[in-house]
């Protein structure tokens, strides 16, 4: 589990928030039904499909980023830490 793996570490941080985030904002849809998908923004997970259909999203491009960041994290932290820094994630 990514909260088990090194706390300090500065790319795990940024996951994690940007999970938090992601999370946040799909309880906040379901929490207001209806309202909030009928308000004309794409959720997240249409956002992502559109960007899985080569139709780029904010919220696709972030997706994809950090996961790219986080496989390389996985090969060479110091590396995805350099990633990170170059992005607007």
């Amino acid at each position: 589990m990514i909260t088990g793996l090194h706390q300090e570490d500065p790319v795990i941080a940024v996951i994690l928030d940007f999970l938090d985030t992601l999370a946040r904002r799909v309880e906040s849809e379901i929490a207001e039904g209806p309202a909030i998908r009928d308000s004309g923004v794409a959720n997240p997970a249409s956002a992502i499909a559109q960007g899985a259909t080569d139709h780029p999203t904010e919220d696709y491009l972030q997706l994809d980023g950090m996961t790219a960041i986080t496989l390389q994290w996985d090969l060479d932290p110091d590396h995805a830490a350099r990633l990170l820094a170059v992005t607007d994630c």
